[in-house]
């Protein structure tokens, strides 16, 4: 098929050219019910390729993704993605095949409306959870009328707006109601699930209480909503044994681990905790300084900064390294992390012996000053040493 008139609204699909045979046939599925689709294929030959796919994601009124390991693979892929994200378009993953996310894009996407087509035996089956998506039908059916319906029929069709060119646009009504009500009703759904869970952690559950908290996933092809502060939570209790839990620590980073992957904000902090320390895993700095980078791109606080620079000057597992030690430990303290007993006295450390920084005997004095005042006997003792 070719790709659809950009006058008209339209998806923009996104989509690995390896893949073209599995998402073509679908895009045909969905063009034979009257929706307007556009894919590169439609890119005139000499025009600016990156230019155009950005209009055509900026013009597009839904975004569907075929994730797959090609799609993965793509530079380009990822970066339409992202450019779709930034321009707040209305996105939709369509997942071609059951594949791995890198951690950071598990947590963008996981917060996206998903559709595992490769799970569906029944490719009609498939193609009605399609169909059913949320803003689908709004925001992407064309001026077109789906196939096997009369435009003509006056119970059939209600009269749209007219378009750029004076041409009236035609949706069905029965197709319209129908994907209404259907919306409606999976809300309704949604919304008492929440209270539902709400409510219960009011009475009992302890913790933070966030609307990001919540992430809608789908679970054997049904929509399930989960609580990931309840599991962050849960796992806290267990790395330390409170609230009548028997402290098992595998337990617990079995629970950040799955908050983590929801993207919940103390899931990633205590994962990277767990791979800095050992806690319920195997130690494994490099997989802690994974999980301190995207708490640090996420959320900027002046403790991960710190965490990070304990791994760089203390060398555990990776080699030492005092400049990047400093420099997350100096960001730290200037971000406000001025009650660590271990920070100033650090920085200290690397300025009086000249590691990562040329040598400053003041500078050193300077820092041991500052944690000596709050009392901490390390830099006291430091301080004393070179007066």
């Amino acid at each position: 098929m070719k790709p659809c008139d950009e006058n008209n609204n339209y998806i923009f699909v996104s989509y690995a050219h390896r893949d073209s045979e599995k998402v073509v046939h679908i895009i045909n599925l969905l063009s034979n019910h009257g929706y307007n689709i556009w894919y590169d294929d439609g890119i005139d030959p000499g025009t600016e390729w990156d230019e155009n796919i950005a209009r055509h994601i900026v013009d597009c009124s839904y975004f569907i993704a075929f994730v797959s390991k090609n799609y993965l693979e793509s530079k380009n892929c990822k970066d339409e993605l992202n450019y779709a994200r930034d321009c707040e378009k209305k996105q939709l993953l369509v997942y071609l095949e059951e594949v791995e996310l890198p951690i950071g894009m598990a947590m963008r996407m996981n917060r996206l409306q998903a559709i595992w087509w490769c799970k569906y035996e029944d490719e009609s089956a498939a193609l009605d959870k399609l169909l059913g998506a949320k803003d689908i039908a709004i925001a992407a059916t064309g001026t077109g009328v789906p196939e096997g319906e009369s435009a003509d029929a006056e119970d059939s069709a209600i009269e749209g707006e007219t378009d750029s060119k004076g041409v009236k646009s035609n949706i069905s009504k029965n197709k319209y109601n129908n994907l209404l009500f259907l919306g409606i009703a999976i809300l309704i759904v949604i919304v008492c699930t929440i209270i539902l869970m709400i409510t219960k952690r009011k009475l009992g559950s302890a913790g933070k209480e966030s609307d990001d908290n919540y992430s809608a996933i789908e679970d054997n092809n049904d929509i399930v909503v989960v609580d990931s502060q309840q599991y962050a939570d849960e796992g806290v209790a267990y790395l330390y044994g409170s609230d009548g839990k028997k402290q098992d620590s595998a337990k617990a980073f079995e629970l950040f681990k799955k908050a983590a992957d929801l993207g919940n904000h103390d899931g990633i902090k205590y994962i990277a905790y767990c791979y800095s320390s050992g806690d319920g895993v195997e130690k494994d700095v490099n997989k802690a300084l994974e999980y301190y980078e995207i708490y640090l791109e996420n959320w900027d606080e002046a403790w991960a900064y710190e965490a990070v620079g304990n791994i760089y000057f203390l060398g555990e597992g990776i080699d030492k390294d005092p400049v990047k030690a400093l420099e997350y430990y100096e960001i730290s303290y200037k971000k406000g992390n001025t009650n660590s007993p271990n920070l100033c006295y650090r920085i200290g450390q690397l300025y009086e012996k000249g590691e990562g920084v040329k040598l400053d005997i003041d500078k050193a004095k300077e820092y041991y000053r500052l944690g000596a005042d709050k009392g901490y006997a390390n830099c006291q003792e430091a301080l004393e040493a070179l007066n």
